[in-house]
C-alpha cells in the first residue's frame, strides 16, 4: 500500500493545537500569510512513525503537536471559542487555496508550447546563443530550421515568438495566483465561493493570451 511520506499540518501558535491538515507545503505557506499566529509542521509518516499515527484522525480530532512533533490530545481548556473559529476559518481558506493552486496548474498548461514544459528552458538557451543581427545561429536553431525546411532566421523568430508568448502566459497566471492568494486570505468566509468564481473567469474566460 502506498503511504504518503509526510502529513502537513497548520498549528495554532497560541496553544499548539492543529487547525487543519494541508494538502501540501505551498498551501500552508500561503495560508500562514493570512492566518496570523500560525505555523506549519510536517509529520513524517513512514516506517515506525506511520504505525503510530496511521489511525489518528488529524482532520476531525482535537490534537496538540509539540515542537518535537509529538501528537497528543489537545487539553479541553485550550478548545476555546476563538480556537474553534480559527479552526473553521483555516479549513475553509485552505480548501480554496488548494483549488486556486489546481486552477493555476490547469491554466499553465496553455503555456507549454504543445510540448512538455521542460523544453522551454532549452529553447531559451538556444535563443540566447544566437546573434541574428550577425546571422549567427546555434546548432539547435539550425537543426530546427533544416527539419522544418525554413531559413535559420525564420526558425529563430518562430521559436522566439512562441517562447515569449509562453512566458507572457506564465507571468499572467502567476500574477493572478498571487492576487487571489491575498483575496482568499482576507475576504470574508461567505465571499470565498464568489471569489473562486471570479478567479476562474479571470484565468480562463477573460484570458487575453
Amino acid at each position: 500500500m502506498f503511504v504518503e511520506n509526510w502529513k502537513y499540518l497548520l498549528i495554532d501558535r497560541n496553544n499548539g493545537g492543529v487547525l487543519c491538515t494541508l494538502p501540501n507545503r505551498t498551501v500552508g505557506t500561503n495560508l500562514m500569510l493570512g492566518l496570523l499566529d500560525s505555523r506549519t509542521i510536517e509529520i513524517p509518516l513512514h516506517r515506525k512513525i506511520f504505525e503510530i499515527y496511521k489511525d489518528v484522525d488529524f482532520d476531525n480530532s482535537f490534537l496538540h503537536v509539540s515542537v518535537k512533533r509529538e501528537v497528543n490530545p489537545l487539553k479541553p481548556e485550550n478548545i476555546t471559542d476563538l480556537f474553534l473559529k480559527r479552526r473553521e476559518e483555516a479549513k475553509l481558506r485552505a480548501k480554496y487555496l488548494e483549488l486556486l493552486e489546481m486552477l493555476s496548474f490547469l491554466s499553465l498548461k496553455k503555456a507549454c508550447l504543445g510540448y512538455p514544459s521542460s523544453i522551454s528552458s532549452i529553447l531559451e538557451k538556444e535563443l540566447q546563443s544566437c546573434r541574428p543581427e550577425e546571422n549567427y545561429f546555434s546548432e539547435g536553431i539550425k537543426s530546427y530550421a533544416h527539419i522544418n525546411q525554413i531559413s535559420f532566421d525564420a526558425a529563430y523568430y518562430e521559436i522566439k515568438f512562441k517562447v515569449e508568448g509562453s512566458n507572457t502566459v506564465k507571468i499572467r497566471d502567476y500574477a493572478i495566483f498571487q492576487k487571489y492568494v491575498r483575496i482568499f486570505n482576507t475576504c470574508s468566509l461567505d465571499q470565498l465561493d464568489q471569489e473562486f468564481n471570479n478567479v476562474r473567469t479571470e484565468m480562463f474566460l477573460n484570458a487575453k493570451v
